[in-house]
């Protein structure tokens, strides 16, 4: 396996930088953390030259000029009301060509104190600069950005699940109609052809590389904090287009063979539609009278007093699909911003929507619900840990007496034999899988956001037991035999 080209050389990094944080790079050399070249090297940590300074500001109109000016021609708003957004400002050297190109209004965000001190300090035109806190997020109001853009920021980002909260908090901003404008690696369009794409499968800390049509990959990549994702196009767009935003095009950072490479993307929703196409609602319903109605019929409370909780509810069609049932208190977690503030679009009736924080948990006070469901929501998480903490944030909201209603994917039950189960053995990002009565594994799992843990019965049971949990059945969640079930367990009486 060989390692891809990048669009430029750059210069040679302290070693100890693989592993850095950003925050000390811009301690130690902010302007060599953001532009990597020789004439940068030795530059300080504080006090900059005109010289290099007015270097670091023509790099940024030529970047400016070539990859982003054209695109921000199609927002929504002119450059003099819209609100132009960079992820990942640095020292401001992309905003203040913006700026220079007649956009009034410009703000940043940047994770790092020290670059967003120097960005103030360098360009103090800016109308605001925000730092991003643990969970990713920043101060920004949701929708009220024209457009945002990034240059070499998420390329560095070394976790799948970090990527992608980079990207959420990007859409969480737009408006509807706002552009967004990202420079991102991706080996797919290594060879030049868009049209004939390679395919990418995205875990956690690494990715595998294929080329067009062929089974194995020609490349494993060990992501790091200055080599971070690469992520796969069909992963990006899929997952963009859940959050109703269109990739419009992709194009090359330069010239040659590179994984460097540009979206282009516009949020196609519209804040005044609100609704789902006949499609969803009635799938919904299905899914909801099907495998959740019954058992909510044992719930402790009654549909008009007791409050129904759905981790991980998306844009809110379970949901929907729970108040036309006759639930009137209707709550929902999820970990995406931008989801729950299309969910509150849609389904305007919840209760409440409360975000999920790095650590799983919501705002929801202890032993609140009469039951908590979860479909689909499970089976994406690609580690243990954080999977077994969402767990424990279900079991907490629940009261005495409460229902749990989860729909995972359990190889234990493959062949369909809820008497005579499987066995796993879960690790942090793997797992092994065996028959009933075999030793041998026959299947060893690599978790990935896109087909996460897969948990053994037996930890799970044991896992709720700490909660005061009792199991109350296994479900298969279609006709075949398949890994796809769901669990009923009932909280036990007071502490």
């Amino acid at each position: 396996m060989r390692t891809p080209a990048l669009a430029e050389k750059p210069a040679q990094r302290p070693s100890h930088w693989k592993q850095a944080p950003w925050e000390q790079m811009a301690q130690e050399n902010p302007l060599f953390a953001v532009m990597t070249t020789e004439e940068m090297a030795g530059a300080p940590s504080a006090e900059f030259t005109p010289e290099q300074v007015e270097t670091l500001f023509e790099k940024g109109r030529r970047l400016f000029r070539r990859h982003i000016a054209g695109a921000l021609a199609h927002a929504p708003d002119g450059p003099e009301e819209g609100l132009i957004v960079e992820y990942g400002c640095g020292v401001g050297r992309m905003l203040n060509a913006a700026l220079e190109a007649g956009y009034r209004r410009v703000a940043g965000i940047d994770i790092s104190p020290t670059m967003l001190a120097h960005c103030r300090r360098l360009v103090p035109e800016v109308e605001a600069l925000y730092p991003l806190d643990e969970h990713g997020r920043s101060g920004l109001e949701d929708g009220c950005a024209s457009a945002v853009f990034s240059y070499a920021v998420v390329q560095h980002i070394s976790e799948l699940s970090r990527y992608m909260t980079a990207f959420d908090e990007m859409r969480r901003i737009l408006k509807p109609g706002g552009l967004l404008v990202v420079q991102l690696n991706c080996t797919d369009f290594e060879g030049g052809d868009f049209e004939r794409p390679g395919r990418t499968e995205n875990h956690e800390t690494f990715s595998l590389h294929f080329h067009p049509g062929e089974e194995e990959p020609y490349l494993r990549h060990e992501q790091d904090q200055w080599s971070g994702v690469y992520i796969g196009s069909d992963l990006l767009t899929e997952w963009l287009k859940v959050r109703q935003v269109h990739i419009a095009s992709w194009r090359r950072h330069g010239s040659g063979k590179s994984i460097s490479v540009w979206i282009e993307a516009k949020v196609v929703s519209d804040s005044a539609s609100v609704g789902f196409t006949p499609e969803q609602a009635e799938k919904s319903r299905r899914v909801f009278r099907r495998h959740v109605a019954g058992a909510l019929a044992h719930a402790p409370d009654p549909p008009e007093a007791g409050l129904i909780v759905q981790y991980g509810c998306g844009d809110g069609r379970l949901l929907n699909a729970a108040l036309e049932s006759g639930w009137r208190r209707v709550a929902g977690l999820d970990a995406s911003p931008a989801l729950l503030a299309q969910c509150r679009r849609q389904v305007p009736e919840v209760e409440g929507l409360h975000p999920l924080d790095a650590m799983g948990r919501s705002d929801l006070p202890d032993d609140c619900a009469a039951a908590v469901f979860s479909y689909g929501a499970l089976a994406r998480i690609p580690a243990l840990g954080r999977y077994l903490a969402a767990i424990d944030e279900m079991c907490r909201i629940l009261k005495p007496g409460g229902l749990l209603i989860v729909q995972l994917n359990c190889a234990d039950f493959e062949v369909g034999d809820f008497e005579r189960p499987g066995r796993t053995e879960n690790h942090e990002t793997w797992s092994l899988h065996f028959r009933p009565g075999e030793e041998q594994a026959y299947l060893r799992h690599e978790q990935d956001p896109s087909d996460g843990v897969r948990i053994g019965s037996q930890l799970l049971a044991s896992h709720l037991q700490k909660h005061r949990m009792r199991v109350t059945g296994w479900r298969a969640h279609g006709l075949d035999g398949s890994m796809s079930v769901w669990l009923h367990a009932k909280k036990r009486g007071e502490r």
